[in-house]
């Protein structure tokens, strides 16, 4: 999933939103973006695929995730 946002046009915010909602089933918070859509929006090429992986890789390891999935 991150491969499909790694292109530099597809906005920082829909790219940790839909991380979220593929991940977690829900929304990203105010918080949560705050943390990420930062680092995304920095990030190009490759380096924004490392951020995916590792917004998918925390989404994944969170306790949410363990607990409802």
């Amino acid at each position: 999933m991150p491969g499909r946002h790694r292109r530099d046009g597809v906005s920082a915010q829909i790219c940790a939103i839909a991380a979220y909602l593929a991940v977690l089933t829900r929304r990203a918070s105010p918080e949560e973006k705050a943390i990420f859509v930062p680092r995304l929006a920095a990030a190009r090429g490759e380096q924004r695929l490392r951020v995916m992986e590792d917004l998918y890789w925390v989404l994944v390891n969170s306790t949410e995730f363990s607990w409802n999935h």
